[in-house]
Order: C-alpha cells, then sequence, then structure tokens
C-alpha cells in the first residue's frame, strides 16, 4: 500500500491512500488539495508505474521538488520528500510489512553481550564531533526526522508504536523484527506489547527477550547480542535458539530518568549482525520515541482528569509544533550534506549545532505540558538575577539577530540577589522573549529591563519590544492555556506557563500593550529569601 503523509504546510495533519494513483492541487478536484499562492490548480500527479509508482508534474507554475531537486517526471522510492508550494510530503510504501501483533516475552539464559550503552552514566551534552562521525551523523538524523515525521501526528499510543516499529525495519534492512514494550501504556494501566514482523518472514520466531529487557529497564542500558545460536550458555534456552536469532538489540525508551519501558530488533541472518553504530542509532531513535510516547501518556492524562475543555486543539497545537522542528532538522541535514560533499568540517559542525537546537526545542515543549499540568515544588534559592537574564538573552539573540531585532538588558542600579526558582524564572522571561523577538519585524527591538524597588522589597523584571502590539480582544485572553494567536505555529501553554511560574513565586504579572504601541510584560518578584535561607543555620 502506498501513500502520501502531509508533514508540514497543511492546517492539518493528512494521509492519502495513493492506490492506482493520485492528483495533488489547488482545485477541490484533486485527490489531495493543498492550499497556497505557489501551489497550481492542478500541480502534479503520483500513478502506478509497472511494479512501482512514478510522480509528474503537471506544468505546474512553480514545479515540484523531490528530495531537493527539481523534477518533471521521475520514480518514486519509499521515504521520497516531495515540496509542493509550501506543502511537504513524505511517501511511504507499506507493503513490507505485516500487520503488528502482541509481543511474546521469551524467557532465556543471558546471550552473548557483544556490546553495551549505558544511558544512566552518559554526561549531559553533546558528543564531540570529529570528521569519522560526519557520516553517523548524517545517518542518524535522516532516521531521526524518519520517525519523528512518523509518529509526531499519532496520539493513540498503539499506532504511534506501531509506526515506529514500521520505522525500524526501514532503517535496520537485516532487521526480522522489532518490539516493544511500554510499561503501563495499555489498557487498564497494563504493559503495551507490540511486534512487527518484516513479510516473508516467520511471526512465531517474533518474540522479546526477558533478559534484554530486564537490562534495559533495570540497568538503563542498551544492549547488543550476538550470535544466540553460538552461545554454550543458551543450550537450555530453546525458545530463543529454535528462533534462529543472530543479532539482538535493545533500547530503554528513557523520559528524564523515567524509564517508559524498551524496543528491540532482532535479524536471523547470519552474514549481517548489527554493529556499535546500529546499536547507537537505536539509542537515538528510542529517545524520540520516548518523547512521543510522554506525550501520548500526557495526552491521555489531560483528557482523563477532564484540566481542559481545549486539550483537543492543544495536543494538535503541540503536533503541528513538533512539525515544524522537523524543517529545522531537514535545515541541519542539508547544510551536514553541504559540509561531507565539501570536506568542511565547520559546515558539518553548523548543521549538527541546528539539529541540537531543535531538538532541545521539542524536548522543551514536552516539558512545558508537564511544567503546566503537574505541580512542581518550587526551590527558591538567592540567583543573581543579572546573569540570569543575561544567560536567558544569549539564547534567543541570534533568532532576532537573523531577523534585524536588536535586543538588550538594561539593569537599574545593583539590584540585590532574589530568592527565585533560577529553572522557572528563566523558562517564564525565555518565553517572554521568543513571544517578542517573533512578533518584531525588521528594525524593531526587544529589550530586558531589572530594576528594584527597595521599599517594597521586590525586583521587577520587564521584557518590552516595539512590535505590532495586542488588541483588546486579544489581551482579554492571552493569558488563557491553550489560546494562541499563532496558529500551528504555537501551543498556547506559553504564557499560561508564565503566568503559572509567577504565582508560584507569589509575584505579580502585568501587561500593558496597544495596538502599534508594543508590548511590556512586568514580572514582580519578592526580593526577600525565604526566612529559614535569611536567618542562616
Amino acid at each position: 500500500m502506498a501513500k502520501l503523509v502531509v508533514i508540514h504546510g497543511q492546517s492539518e495533519p493528512q494521509e492519502l491512500i495513493v492506490g492506482e494513483g493520485a492528483v495533488l492541487g489547488r482545485s477541490p478536484e484533486c485527490d489531495l488539495v493543498i492550499g497556497g499562492p505557489l501551489v497550481s490548480r492542478r500541480h502534479v500527479r503520483i500513478f502506478r508505474d509497472g511494479d512501482g509508482y512514478s510522480i509528474e508534474d503537471l506544468g505546474s507554475a512553480n514545479g515540484t521538488v523531490v528530495n531537493g531537486s527539481d523534477m518533471t517526471r521521475a520514480a518514486l522510492r519509499d521515504g521520497d520528500w516531495i515540496t509542493v508550494g509550501d506543502c511537504q510530503l513524505t511517501f511511504l510504501l507499506d507493503d513490507a510489512y505485516t500487520p503488528p501483533q502482541s509481543a511474546l516475552l521469551l524467557d532465556d539464559s543471558m546471550p552473548t553481550v557483544v556490546d553495551v550503552v549505558d544511558l544512566g552514566a552518559r554526561a549531559a551534552g553533546a558528543e564531540t564531533l570529529d570528521a569519522t562521525l560526519a557520516g553517523k551523523l548524517k545517518a542518524r538524523l535522516d532516521v531521526l526526522r524518519a520517525v519523528s515525521e512518523r509518529a509526531c501526528g499519532a496520539l493513540e499510543i498503539g499506532r504511534l508504536v506501531e509506526l515506529a516499529l514500521d520505522e525500524l525495519l526501514r532503517v535496520y534492512r537485516q532487521a526480522d523484527h522489532a518490539h516493544a514494550v511500554l510499561m503501563g501504556f495499555g489498557e487498564g494501566h497494563d504493559d503495551l506489547r507490540l511486534s512487527v514482523t518484516r513479510a516473508g518472514r516467520p511471526r512465531d520466531a517474533a518474540g522479546m527477550s526477558r533478559t534484554l529487557l530486564g537490562i534495559a529497564t533495570a540497568d538503563k542500558k542498551a544492549v547488543l547480542a550476538g550470535d544466540v545460536s553460538a552461545d554454550d550458555r543458551l543450550e537450555a534456552a530453546q525458545s530463543i535458539v529454535s528462533r534462529s536469532l543472530r543479532s539482538t538489540m535493545c533500547s530503554p525508551l528513557l523520559m528524564g530518568s523515567r524509564v517508559l519501558g524498551a524496543i528491540q530488533v532482532d535479524t536471523m541472518e547470519p552474514d549481517e549482525p548489527f554493529s556499535r553504530d546500529d546499536l547507537e542509532l537505536l539509542v537515538a531513535i528510542a529517545g524520540q520515541i520516548a518523547v512521543a510516547a510522554e506525550n501520548s501518556r500526557l495526552h491521555r492524562e489531560v483528557v482523563a482528569q477532564q484540566r481542559l475543555a481545549a486539550v483537543g486543539q492543544a495536543v494538535s497545537s503541540l503536533a503541528h509544533c513538533i512539525k515544524n522542528v522537523l524543517n529545522g532538522l531537514q535545515g541541519g541535514s542539508y547544510i551536514v550534506d553541504l559540509g561531507l560533499r565539501d570536506e568542511d568540517n565547520d559546515r558539518i559542525v553548523k548543521g549538527w549545532d541546528i539539529v541540537k537546537r531543535n531538538a532541545g526545542f521539542m524536548s522543551e515543549m514536552v516539558k512545558d505540558m508537564l511544567a503546566y499540568c503537574r505541580k512542581t515544588a518550587v526551590r527558591r534559592e538567592p540567583t543573581d538575577l543579572r546573569g540570569l537574564l543575561n544567560e536567558t538573552l544569549l539564547m534567543v539573540q541570534e533568532t532576532a539577530a537573523q531577523k534585524g531585532v536588536e535586543t538588550a538588558l538594561v539593569v537599574d542600579g545593583e539590584p540585590p540577589p532574589a530568592a527565585v526558582d533560577a529553572t522557572g524564572i528563566k523558562r517564564a522571561v525565555l518565553n517572554l522573549l521568543t513571544n517578542a523577538v517573533e512578533a518584531c519585524s525588521e528594525g524593531c527591538s526587544v529589550e530586558v529591563d531589572l530594576a528594584a524597588d527597595p521599599g517594597a522589597d521586590s525586583v521587577c523584571i520587564t521584557v518590552r519590544d516595539d512590535g505590532p502590539g495586542m488588541a483588546p480582544e486579544v489581551r482579554a485572553h492571552v493569558f488563557d492555556a491553550f489560546f494562541t494567536t499563532k496558529g500551528s505555529k504555537g501551543t498556547g501553554l506559553g504564557l499560561a506557563l508564565v503566568q503559572k511560574v509567577v504565582e508560584e513565586h507569589k509575584g505579580d504579572l502585568r501587561l500593558d500593550s496597544e495596538p502599534g504601541q508594543g508590548s511590556a510584560f512586568h514580572i514582580w518578584l519578592p526580593a526577600d529569601l525565604p526566612r529559614q535561607q535569611a536567618s542562616g543555620p
């Protein structure tokens, strides 16, 4: 079965089963309607061509792009990227995979452990990049993008895991089975278990090793097991040996320090065992699946608690935000490609930086959802607000510079250290700064002011811009959860989270804004230290 998946550029996620053929364009008569001034009425068609599929531009005014290159007619392969106007799609062939089934847990002895990646002991931060990692980086980037784009729109956990397992079989061409166990994600909080088998391979061989699952979930380690049939210690483990598995990898699904479950990939091919690089890539994929799974869990919890009637809109907005992150990953991939072609390590590093920023943004979105929906303990400690604000401003300066927006930090006098939760205040100010930069056009400015009010024992942080300002109807709802003026680019949680952080500090948040006169958000925070800190031990 062939299908088109809309990744970016439409008002909502879409999938289209191609069948014998499909026409894409602006006309309502097209099989997939794509809006925008760059799209012709009948723009492009996809059709069955022998045993495969081909794509043909129908004389459109602005052309059609496949995998970054203009084309008039070309054969399509599984995973090809198609750009029509501002819309990005991916072409997928699902013929190679059987429907998912419940994953069996197989009792076995310890397989031959070839390699281990200890996720619990990994230091925070990125790997050191050198030329030898460039090819691996490019491969990982492409895979992470593919996994993200297939799973980001699936909020139902079973469908999400199914798509992720399908993608694992696409990534590891020698793999015969992919399995997943997510703890507490099933009906009635039972474990969710799924297996996917490559077409032509025996489905009764599909099963997940209890031993490897235990290492992944208890020790937080990703494991590469070698030829189990050659392992003398497995003579008694007929459940494994009889399935003729030659190489197996298993990685935990980690969300921070929490273990959500594990994924496993195995092969029956004796000549194509998995490698250390394959295991490292599986760890990276597991991270993406864990984020998507946690997002799905959060969605289910919020709906179950009926926290807000608009939760459906919020989750949809979050999915669109994740799709926008994919554009950043694609941009990073393009820069890495150029660096590899020209053997330019500086360009490779630049592309990798773009990838890291977008991955960080995706992580921050999930954190925002968790921070808003759950009560958190505020840890107030004496904090140098000048240094905190300067560090936060640096995080938006590059984006501001690209838009031609000036940024500045203005400090009135010497404000005393304030007793605040530095992480919460930084996130709140970053939200305000990001909104301000996005609202401004070239030639505008964004400023952060810090001032103390000794008489009131408080400090005031002001984020102001000279952008378009806000209409009264927008100001009335700007702090409402899930209210957004950004369409698919916003979750509507940013300002609601800012207000929550300020309230947790027993502070005050005020807004001054008029159409055409810019906006200013004032955060008033108590400057006094908590009593137990002020009095000393």
